[in-house]
């Protein structure tokens, strides 16, 4: 159901006194983006920026001009697309069994200093095991990321039996 008008107010203030929210994508693999011609994650962290009125960074105000003027309160939402790099090369996941993804992701990703004090919202196409994410949400926290939240298009934790997916609940996956 859509928000009340108590329940948005109650999260914008929440927002104003933690400084914001910064979106997130999940780095693509170059085998990805070049099979792809595109990075799924950072697409979907593009348009989330528009429609909430976000903050851009330079390399993405060519592809969609902001809604809110400089002269304005400054925007509660913003985009940071290279907050997350990848630390070594990880095998292509769709290739590895479960417990062989939820063991390749380890210490794969690293946070920028952009995320310090940030409440962060991961970006990604899709969830399988939650491998990539928990992985994610620890470089963030590494990072100094305050708060880390994920939020993807699709999930197919049905594959995940119920300790693993305790486990990821846990690691805010």
């Amino acid at each position: 159901p859509p928000m009340s008008h108590p329940q948005r107010a109650a999260l914008i203030e929440e927002m104003r006194e933690g400084g914001g929210l910064t979106l997130v994508p999940i780095p693509s693999r170059r085998r990805s983006l070049a099979q792809r011609g595109a990075s799924l994650p950072h697409l979907l962290a593009l348009e989330l920026a528009r429609f909430m009125n976000a903050h851009l960074p330079p390399s993405s105000r060519g592809l969609m001009r902001p809604s809110w003027s400089p002269l304005s309160a400054p925007p509660l939402v913003r985009l940071e697309i290279n907050a997350l790099k990848r630390a070594h090369l990880t095998p292509p996941q769709s290739s590895l069994s479960r417990s062989e993804r939820l063991c390749s992701q380890r210490g794969s990703l690293k946070g920028s200093a952009a995320l310090l004090g940030r409440h962060v919202c991961l970006i990604d196409d899709v969830c399988t095991t939650g491998a990539t994410l928990a992985e994610a949400r620890r470089a963030c926290l590494e990072a100094g990321a305050r708060e880390v939240e994920a939020l993807c298009l699709f999930a197919s934790l049905d594959q995940v039996n119920a300790r693993e997916r305790a486990a990821l609940y846990r690691a805010g996956a």
